[in-house]
């Protein structure tokens, strides 16, 4: 196929490594920023830009997994801090830079 476009983000290095995950409605991608351990990024495909940074986590988050569901969209983040986050993103929320985490439980 062809090349139809190329998003640049986070670095990774020998000790950490980026992680990333699609919007189920193909719109956004979140993902991690190793610049600044904790924080996540959402990025608009077609306008290339960044609409929203999430912030919560006190280390470098470790994966993250998109569930859409009926009404709302979740992000779950789990972090190097022992932590998951879920976090309400439905496009409305996250265009309007609002998305925020609704809960938070701590393992270990």
């Amino acid at each position: 196929g062809k090349r139809v476009r190329t998003l640049h983000g986070a670095a990774g290095d020998e000790y950490s490594r980026p992680v990333q995950t699609w919007h189920p409605g193909g719109r956004y991608i979140y993902a991690s920023a190793n610049d600044t351990p904790g924080l996540l990024v959402v990025w608009e495909v077609a306008s290339e830009r960044k609409v929203a940074t999430l912030s919560g986590h006190k280390g470098l988050v470790r994966d993250l997994h998109s569930l859409p569901g009926a009404s709302q969209h979740l992000l779950l983040s789990c972090g190097y801090d022992k932590t998951i986050r879920a976090w309400a993103a439905s496009p409305d929320s996250l265009a309007a830079g609002a998305a925020g985490a609704l809960e938070s439980m701590r393992l270990g």
